[in-house]
């Protein structure tokens, strides 16, 4: 539904086993080259599992054997061959047939009955496209859930990379020491202080301060990268430019808790960022600049950004968010609380 959503879900989690004094411990599975290990001949039965009219699912196997592909090296293309498994990335039909593919191992992950729970619900792990984000209380959970995992893959031809796999530990400091070993295919996972989930960087101290400053540093690039290639175009051209790339950043409505020396900085960053996009210097006003050009300021970016944000976790039909919203966890999170004093100047 959406990777803002997914690490949503996975933050809320975490804070609220942190919050009630319970560990909480992580991994994150890489499957090596996914798309390009789906079983055709599997994933057909799936479809037939599902109900799929016998016509459309001959359709398909008529493509799959059908296809055929081309190597580009300069202007030189070589002779055609076959390709006999995977679903090309980015195609049209692709992120279904590889969301339907691993469909089954959610559902075995969910049946497992262990891991983290809100409420009734078993929330044990979070699944978009290829990477695979499992949570549980215990070291000895965390390892029947990996052993799914790795039959779930032999059984699908699919390969989770040990060496791009890690773990990662939430809680107070009483649980430093509790890292044991934990294998995947035979080797043995790093635990580690930040992993990057769907292009965000998460840290087991629950602080988003990385991950502020790795985008502030992004926001610096991407600045300076359009004026050195547009600095020769009108003032429409810039504003629109900025409003393209700076219109939101990814997942600012997630970060939480901060401090606001950090906030501060990234206020600033943005402020600069339009002023070297449209060559004005750096002491104007910045409110008289984001005025005169009719932007919206950093301030209005995070409202808009959370706004959405909430409107898509009214509207969710996924269950997981809609357990979320609708328990506990919801209320007394840090990040309900952040929105309230973005929103409606709440400070409580």
């Amino acid at each position: 539904m959406g990777t803002e959503l997914a690490i949503y879900a996975v933050k809320q989690m975490v804070h609220y086993y942190v919050r009630h004094n319970k560990p909480v411990y992580a991994c994150y599975l890489d499957a090596s080259k996914a798309f390009d290990l789906v079983n055709h001949f599997t994933l057909l039965r799936k479809l037939c599992d599902r109900g799929v009219p016998s016509v459309i699912v001959s359709l398909f196997l008529y493509w799959f054997r059908t296809q055929r592909f081309v190597v580009r090296w300069g202007e030189t293309l070589s002779s055609s061959f076959p390709v006999l498994t995977s679903v090309r990335q980015g195609g049209v039909c692709s992120a279904p047939f590889f969301a339907l593919y691993l469909n089954d191992l959610s559902v075995q992950l969910t049946a497992s009955g262990i891991g983290c729970r809100i409420g009734s619900t078993v929330f044990n792990h979070a699944i978009y496209a290829d990477d695979v984000c499992l949570m549980t209380t215990s070291i000895h959970a965390l390892k029947l859930l990996l052993q799914i995992c790795e039959n779930y893959a032999t059984n699908h031809d699919l390969k989770f990379n040990p060496t791009k796999s890690v773990c990662q530990l939430f809680g107070d400091s009483s649980y430093e020491f509790s890292r044991p070993l934990i294998k995947l295919c035979g080797r043995v996972l790093q635990w580690s202080e930040t992993v990057r989930y769907l292009g965000f960087d998460i840290n087991c101290n629950n602080r988003d301060h990385e991950e502020m400053l790795r985008r502030r540093r992004e926001l610096y690039i991407t600045a300076n990268l359009i004026r050195s290639r547009f600095h020769h175009c009108s003032r429409d051209v810039k504003v629109y430019l900025f409003r393209k790339y700076f219109s939101t950043i990814y997942c600012n409505s997630l970060w939480c808790p901060v401090s606001p020396c950090v906030m501060d900085k990234l206020r600033v960053c943005y402020n600069d960022c339009f002023k070297i996009i449209m060559q004005i210097g750096r002491r104007k006003s910045s409110t008289l600049v984001f005025s005169e050009h009719r932007v919206r300021d950093f301030s209005a970016m995070r409202r808009i950004s959370s706004y959405s944000l909430l409107s898509r976790l009214a509207t969710t039909s996924n269950v997981i968010i809609s357990a979320i919203v609708n328990s506990n966890i919801f209320k007394e999170s840090s990040i309900s609380k952040m929105w309230r004093s973005i929103l409606f100047l709440d400070c409580e």
